[in-house]
């Protein structure tokens, strides 16, 4: 689509319905949203592999960046 990538963190959401959860609970949570991650244009319809790689590696750190912090402004440590 030739747009920009946003990355969010979430943290304290597996303490507000953890897993098998049937109920909601009234926990702190925090969103943090990233800086906009650009995208190369594609060439034909199609991008590059190496941009695909290179745009994957730097959302992945990001995400993890913004979890990591996230869960520490939620008042819980990073896994």
């Amino acid at each position: 689509a030739g747009v920009s990538i946003i990355p969010v963190g979430i943290g304290g959401s597996e303490r507000v319905m953890g897993k098998g959860a049937k109920f909601i609970y009234p926990r702190k949570l925090v969103v943090i949203i990233g800086k906009p991650i650009p995208v190369p244009a594609a060439i034909d319809g199609r991008m590059p592999r190496t941009a695909v790689k290179e745009v994957t590696a730097q959302l992945h750190e990001q995400l993890q960046k913004l979890f990591d912090e996230a869960q520490i402004k939620a008042g819980y440590t990073a896994k």
